[in-house]
């Protein structure tokens, strides 16, 4: 499939801090699947797919990340912090998708 490397930000703008990473995305248009990975960065660990299955003469979008993010001297406030804006991000990025996919077809 086809490999795609992208540099990201995301702003955490209560702690006025950024997060940044480099981020290889492989695609594999055969499964409708894409994985992705950091390859540098910020998380200690960053990973997961996007995936798109037909179903019900549809189209189901499935969508996986993992991450490890620790901040030393910061510790569980930032924690919930970021893990309440990676789920917004993965939320909406769907909801675009989504939105994206029904714009196509009308």
């Amino acid at each position: 499939g086809a490999k795609v490397t992208s540099d990201w930000v995301g702003l955490i703008s209560a702690f006025a801090m950024k997060v940044k990473w480099r981020q290889e995305d492989v695609w594999n248009d055969e499964e409708r699947r894409c994985d992705y990975r950091q390859v540098k960065g910020d998380f200690d660990e960053m990973a997961g797919s996007w995936e798109f299955i037909e179903e019900d003469g549809g189209t189901k979008f499935v969508s996986r990340m993992d991450y490890v993010y620790k901040v030393p001297g910061l510790g569980p406030l930032v924690a919930k912090v970021v893990h309440g804006l990676v789920t917004k991000n993965v939320e909406s990025a769907m909801a675009a998708i989504k939105d994206r996919a029904e714009s196509q077809s009308a």
